[in-house]
């Protein structure tokens, strides 16, 4: 926010599909606006394209050096990219600047540009202004002692004769040279790096050592360990002379000077589908000690994975495929705390795969288990809903009793409540509860849920916050397990059935009390002020800030962005302006991203829409409701949490005149008659009514606004307890009533449904609803 910043990304052909995600999030952020992203790719790589396509930075049909970017053709989001980019092709040098070149390398300054100009035409004339040819003719040059150093003059020199210069040649294909100046080197030294090579762009020196060692012993026989660690340090040595390897700035870490040459090595091993993948399992198996040896080291932990991976089908023995399970396993649970959950499905599902269905279960049963369970979870953040579905069918067939079958019904209704099944969602949660023996009613008695929650209230108002503090944690199994599987029907329950959300918060609450704290409770305990709104409209905020304190004493972080949400989205705005509330909720998305708690991190982001559109300029508000939007459709295939926000940001475009018509939801962020009929929830449905309200009474189109109007009287939902929502309804009902006063005989009627808005609006303001002013003195002056 302070400085500019230019942020380099070298070959980004090779980017995984995690690093492209987290650079799409990059350039998305809309406080990234003073961040100058500056990519580098190998021009007609088919990876290159890849890469381009998946970001939105497609490079079909560019006449011109700025273009805009594309979207993406595979993202359900249909907006572009709202930057510009500017590609630049790197040519060669010219010869002036291979001059500067040489004189940098060679250690020659600027008043040393005389002596310089015969051997820059030469060099030049050898490589065409190629940087890496430049590179390997002069290493060319040094093998064949035309270029020698001068320890006296502290530089490098070369020999005059012209003739001798111009008989090295350097290949116009740089694979070609540096093909070329691999093949010079003895086998021993090309085999080594050949190894090398298979451990990756950057590698560490102690693990070349340990791949080495068959290689060398196999060409010198009985060679003792002095001899080895000499042999990798000669090769390191002469790898670094031709220019082909380069040291790091971490410690005993070496890496390829270009990414060609680690191919040309790299290729020296056949990719005929068995000696590559026997390659890689030979160097894993040398490396395997380093698994226990470097537990936290991460990115060597996947590495080795990885290279076990690749050679899998060649693994024979039940103790290494074992091994192999339980590795897979570990890097699979570190890319979870790493918020990588595709990267997690994939080691999961090779774990998986190294099994014998036919009698997994039967021998390894807690093994099976947890692999299941897990790829069941991962699968349903990642919106693999075919790969959940299956998982979760396989643990609930083979697991031996209900709180081993949990996990699997929690990634279920993780699925269910994505794809906007929330009725399904809450039958599955009955039917949990159910088989754990605490049976409850799939419609609860609203009168005495309130009867249920006076009493908790009653009980808590009774007890000090540094009570309630220091209650114990839960341990009661079954009880635990319900309070679980009810906090997950939250926000299903909320759209499809308010009542079962009441019953369910309470009897957390309950069982917090009497049983101890779970890690639903600090949600439920803050969902108690937006019952007492809700119920009896009363904004207090107290137990919200309990909640977040009970988060903190015992580290229960996983509940910090669903307790945000409901007091940040629900509690918060009754009282203090709606604007403060933005960015508590986008620090709730982060921490929901971070404990996988994707489905209440992306409500989080959608909550912040009517808060940006009532406070923020129009053109910054639409510009953030399009990243959010990209953002929901990235982080879950399903996409569901997009229906929320689509209004928002289509309304936006509208007023800003950016829109197929100027009252109908249709342009960039949807079309209306294809979002009306994916529309997943009555809730979504009510705010689509709202924002055609809206557009109806900014453009005047009376009887469009009265019969929106009409339709948001005529239907309740839980919309009602968000303010900005509620407000927004209320000034423009009322609005839309006395218009059509004017100007109809039934005058009287609608006078008083104007003054029913206005008595409204006039209770909010009252209860300390600040932003709600402006509008009950806009319904007052009319």
């Amino acid at each position: 926010k302070e400085h500019p910043l230019f942020l380099v990304l070298e070959d980004v052909q090779w980017a995984d599909s995690d690093s492209i995600y987290l650079l799409q999030s990059l350039i998305d952020d809309i406080e990234s606006t003073r961040v100058c992203f500056v990519l580098t790719a190998r021009k007609g790589d088919p990876a290159t394209e890849a890469v381009a396509q998946s970001l939105g930075l497609s490079s079909h049909d560019i006449s011109s050096n700025t273009v805009e970017c594309t979207p993406n053709p595979n993202s359900r989001c249909t907006a572009s990219v709202d930057l510009t980019r500017t590609e630049i092709k790197l040519s060669n040098l010219r010869e002036k600047e291979v001059g500067q070149m040489l004189c940098s390398y060679l250690g020659y300054g600027d008043d040393d540009s005389g002596l310089m100009v015969f051997f820059t035409k030469v060099v030049y004339a050898k490589t065409n202004g190629n940087p890496l040819s430049v590179i390997q003719y002069l290493e060319m040059l040094r093998t064949q002692n035309f270029l020698v150093f001068s320890a006296e003059k502290h530089r490098w020199e070369w020999d005059d004769d012209l003739e001798k210069l111009t008989r090295v040649n350097v290949s116009d294909d740089v694979l070609k040279s540096i093909d070329a100046q691999v093949h010079s080197l003895d086998q021993l030294t090309r085999s080594g790096l050949m190894i090398a090579a298979h451990l990756g762009f950057r590698f560490r020196s102690d693990m070349l050592e340990i791949a080495l060692r068959p290689t060398y012993l196999r060409m010198k026989p009985g060679a003792a360990e002095q001899a080895l660690r000499q042999y990798c340090d000669r090769l390191i040595g002469t790898a670094q002379k031709a220019s082909l390897l380069l040291r790091t700035n971490h410690q005993h870490e070496l890496c390829f000077m270009h990414d060609r040459v680690q191919q040309c090595f790299y290729e020296m091993c056949p990719d005929d589908g068995e000696t590559k993948e026997r390659m890689y399992l030979s160097i894993a198996r040398l490396v395997r000690p380093m698994v226990m040896e470097h537990k936290d080291d991460d990115s060597l932990q996947f590495l080795i994975a990885d290279m076990w991976n690749r050679g899998n089908a060649f693994v024979t023995e039940d103790e290494e495929r074992m091994f192999l399970v339980k590795l897979n396993q570990d890097v699979s649970g570190r890319a979870r705390r790493k918020s990588s959950f595709s990267s997690a499905s994939h080691y999961l599902r090779m774990a998986i795969g190294l099994l014998d269905r036919d009698t997994t279960w039967r021998q390894n049963y807690e093994l099976s288990l947890s692999l299941y369970s897990s790829f069941a979870k991962c699968a349903a953040n990642t919106g693999e809903v075919g790969e959940c579905h299956d998982a979760v069918e396989t643990v609930l067939a083979n697991a031996t009793d209900v709180f081993d079958k949990q996990a699997a019904y929690e990634a279920r209704m993780h699925s269910l409540e994505a794809q906007g099944r929330n009725d399904e969602v809450l039958n599955v949660g009955l039917g949990v509860m159910k088989e754990l023996g605490l049976p409850l009613s799939s419609k609860p008695n609203m009168l005495w849920t309130l009867l249920q929650i006076v009493r908790r209230k009653r009980r808590l108002d009774r007890i000090t916050d540094e009570e309630v503090l220091s209650l114990p944690r839960i341990h009661d199994k079954r009880q635990e397990a319900a309070c679980n599987i009810l906090d997950l029907m939250y926000t299903s329950a909320f759209i499809a059935s308010p009542n079962t959300l009441f019953r369910n918060c309470q009897y957390i609450i309950k069982v917090g009390l009497n049983c101890g704290i779970s890690k639903a409770y600090p949600f439920a305990l803050a969902s108690l002020d937006f019952m007492e709104l809700f119920l009896f409209n009363n904004v207090d905020g107290r137990w919200g800030e309990l909640a977040q304190s009970i988060i903190q004493k015992h580290g229960l972080y996983e509940a910090e962005c669903a307790c945000a949400m409901v007091t940040h989205n629900t509690v918060f705005p009754y009282t203090r302006s709606w604007g403060d509330s933005i960015e508590p909720l986008e620090c709730a998305f982060e921490s929901g991203v971070k404990y996988g708690k994707l489905h209440f991190a992306l409500s989080c982001l959608g909550f912040t829409c009517p808060m940006l559109l009532l406070t923020k300029p129009l053109s910054q508000s639409e510009k953030r409701m399009r990243e959010i939007v990209s953002t929901q459709v990235r982080v879950l295939k399903g996409g569901v949490h997009k229906y929320w926000v689509q209004p928002f940001w289509q309304e936006a475009l509208n007023l800003m005149g950016d829109s197929d018509h100027m009252i109908k939801l249709s342009g960039v962020a949807m079309q209306e008659e294809e979002y009306i009929s994916l529309i997943p929830d009555p809730i979504a449905l009510a705010n689509y009514h709202i924002r055609k309200l809206e557009l109806s009474c900014y453009f005047r189109c009376h009887s469009q606004a009265l019969k929106y109007a009409e339709l948001l009287e005529t239907r309740a939902t839980s919309i009602e307890i968000m303010c900005p929502l509620i407000v927004t309804k209320h000034c423009l009902v009322g609005i839309t009533y006395l218009t059509e006063a004017k100007c109809d005989n039934s005058t009287r009627y609608y006078k008083r449904k104007a003054k029913q808005a206005l008595k409204r609006l006039t209770r909010l303001v009252d209860a300390g609803c600040i932003d709600a002013k402006p509008y009950y003195l806009m319904l007052k002056a009319e």
